[in-house]
């Protein structure tokens, strides 16, 4: 009896299929908010049997369910992009407060995950970040000389504690800055009008109370050129200023001293 009877419900149901899907989506009009409570009762009630049943939901389907999000993406990234500006707008506090909530709670878990992660795509990784800065080079600046200027006190103390705790990789960097300039310290350069440069400098800084530093015109370790550590490769700038400059070639400043020589 049972039996017949089930075979008779599949076959009125496939008889009826569009009959059926009206009247459910006509009850679901009509109980909206009857059908959501009772929601909301079944998956707090059942928290575990739901997450046990879509983790392998999920872990069967992983690789279809990453197709149909890529292409439902492709299909509505405007609106996506667009809704998700909007709540990150209206909800920026809460998520940042979430956020840090949830880094606190799992640090440990997440800086494993992402230690993993980072073994796995090195490559990939370092393509992005590489791709990036060369598509960002001046905004990432930009970012930064904001932060430096509007963060300062916390980034001098960041430096700081860096330095006493990394004393190894200080001191490679600081060797590494020395040996640069012997390298490129010719016989012929005059030590003296060198030694000159330097002694204006901290006159400068005691008189102005605005710490300066020699800085090279054309760096000691330039991506595509490197200058000598000569009297006609210095110049005397704020440390602000020279932070700015970094390890690039100001052509304002070049073109000057080219002139000069010209002259």
């Amino acid at each position: 009896m049972s039996q017949k009877k089930s075979e008779y419900d599949k076959e009125y149901r496939d008889r009826n299929k569009g009959k059926i899907a009206k009247y459910k989506k006509e009850y679901r009009q009509r109980n909206k908010d009857k059908i959501r409570e009772y929601r909301k009762e079944y998956q707090f009630g059942n928290k575990d049997k739901i997450y046990e049943y879509m983790k392998k939901f999920y872990k069967d389907n992983r690789d279809k369910i990453s197709k149909l999000h890529k292409i439902y993406y492709q299909e509505n990234k405007d609106e996506i992009c667009s809704n998700a500006r909007k709540y990150y707008i209206e909800n920026r506090e809460k998520i940042r407060e979430d956020a840090r909530r949830y880094y606190e709670e799992n640090k440990e878990k997440i800086r494993e995950k992402g230690k993993i992660y980072y073994q796995n795509n090195k490559e990939k990784i370092s393509g992005q970040n590489k791709k990036y800065r060369q598509e960002n080079k001046k905004n990432l600046i930009k970012r930064k000389r904001k932060y430096r200027q509007e963060n300062k006190e916390k980034v001098s103390e960041y430096n700081k504690k860096y330095n006493e705790e990394n004393p190894d990789k200080t001191a490679i960097w600081s060797r590494t800055r020395r040996n640069a300039e012997k390298q490129q310290f010719p016989e012929w350069a005059d030590k003296d009008a060198i030694k000159r440069i330097y002694k204006e400098s901290r006159r400068l800084t005691d008189e102005t109370g605005i710490k300066h530093n020699v800085d090279h015109v054309i760096p000691l370790n330039g991506r595509l050129v490197s200058g000598l550590h000569v009297e006609n490769n210095l110049q005397i700038i704020t440390e602000k200023e020279n932070k700015r400059k970094h390890n690039t070639i100001d052509l304002d400043t070049l073109n000057n001293v080219k002139e000069e020589h010209a002259r």
